[in-house]
């Protein structure tokens, strides 16, 4: 897929929800084709 092996990057807000530190465009594509999952990574 268009991805590669590259891993969408999110750290964990204090409030439980995540930022998007890598992967912006990946992931905005990703909604417009419809898509529901993608594989990423959190970093705390």
């Amino acid at each position: 897929m268009f991805l590669g092996d590259d891993h969408i990057r999110v750290d964990r807000r204090p409030d439980g929800t995540f930022n998007v530190i890598s992967g912006r465009h990946r992931l905005q594509i990703a909604r417009d084709l419809g898509i529901e999952s993608l594989p990423g990574k959190i970093y705390e």
